[in-house]
């Protein structure tokens, strides 16, 4: 009995290392023959053999079915969450809203309206490029005055060419004359509601360009746009896919095939040009976000061509592309 245990014990202790190690079966079946030759080879050794071998090949095929039945429901389970946060962001964009002010195309009168969802966010880039267009402009407009706009307008119209066949370059030129008569009371009235002081505007002068996209962002971003909530839920999205990812990486788990970087860009693939362009925006201002953004390509169908100034592709390593370049990679 004595030696039959030996015998076990010394089958077990061989598989064990057997199991770390790639060997065929054929050689597995030869490791045992030379045992059964070497040890007493008789029937109740056969047997004891036999069933020791059975139960390890039944633990074995139990772990791995176990195993891949934990990737199957952690699968499910992060697909079950993903889409729905994502559900839970679309209503947040859904019930985006505010009360945006604005004036009218005759600059002396005011207007205000309740905007929703992507139209809200519309108004908020229009904000956002006023903000800018004061803080680059040569001089600092402030203290809108609807009276003084009047008389502005009037004192250009002997200046407007009228008609019936007004050439296309005298049109242009009355259009450039209002405009410019505009400008000023279009600044002011945007600076007002900004409250952008002259010591703001004198400050971003002399900032680096990244700093002045993210100094006028911080200017708009205090008003206090119904935007927070937005932002703070996508950001709590790509952190849990990040950290998901990690914890996936750190368990070396390499049965798991789920890509999670194609569920963050399937979040941006839902997403308006104006939602891309305002979260490209607010990275500028808020770095944790903007490491998420970096990590999983999130701006990648962003195109800086759409940016609200040309020289606002700065600070983010993010190869924004252009119209010439989406181009030539057609063309190749």
């Amino acid at each position: 009995m004595n030696k039959i245990r030996l015998l076990i014990l010394t089958i077990i202790k061989t598989l064990s290392y057997l199991d770390n190690m790639e060997i065929s079966w054929i050689n597995l079946l030869k490791k045992i023959r030379t045992i059964f030759i070497m040890n007493f080879f008789n029937i109740n050794t056969i047997t004891c053999i036999a069933s020791t071998f059975l139960l390890y090949l039944t633990f074995k095929q139990q772990k791995k079915f176990n195993k891949d039945q934990r990737i199957i429901s952690e699968n499910e389970q992060f697909k079950s969450t993903f889409f729905s946060l994502l559900e839970e962001h679309r209503n947040i964009l859904k019930n985006l809203s505010g009360t945006c002010k604005w004036l009218n195309s005759d600059i002396t009168t005011k207007k205000k309206s309740t905007v929703y969802g992507r139209e809200y966010i519309k108004m908020m880039l229009y904000y956002l490029d006023y903000i800018y267009k004061i803080l680059d402009s040569p001089i600092y407009y402030s203290n809108y005055d609807s009276d003084m706009a009047e008389e502005a307008l009037d004192s250009i119209q002997d200046n407007i060419y009228t008609g019936l066949n007004v050439p296309p370059e005298l049109e242009k030129e009355n259009e450039d004359l209002i405009k410019n008569a505009k400008r000023p009371f279009l600044y002011a009235y945007i600076a007002d509601l900004f409250s952008i002081s002259k010591n703001e505007y004198e400050k971003y002068k002399e900032l680096p360009n990244e700093k002045k996209v993210a100094f006028g962002y911080a200017i708009f971003y205090r008003k206090g746009c119904d935007l927070n909530n937005y932002f703070r839920h996508l950001y709590r999205i790509l952190k849990w896919i990040s950290n998901t990812k990690m914890d996936m990486q750190k368990n070396s788990n390499k049965h798991n095939k789920i890509s999670y970087d194609d569920y963050a860009q399937f979040i941006q693939s839902q997403m308006s040009d104006e939602e891309l362009l305002m979260i490209y925006y607010n990275s500028f201002l808020f770095h944790k976000l903007k490491d998420l953004i970096i990590e999983f390509n999130l701006l990648e169908n962003l195109n800086k061509d759409l940016l609200l100034q040309p020289w606002h592709v700065c600070g983010l390593d993010l190869n924004l592309k252009d119209n010439k370049t989406l181009y030539k990679e057609i063309l190749n």
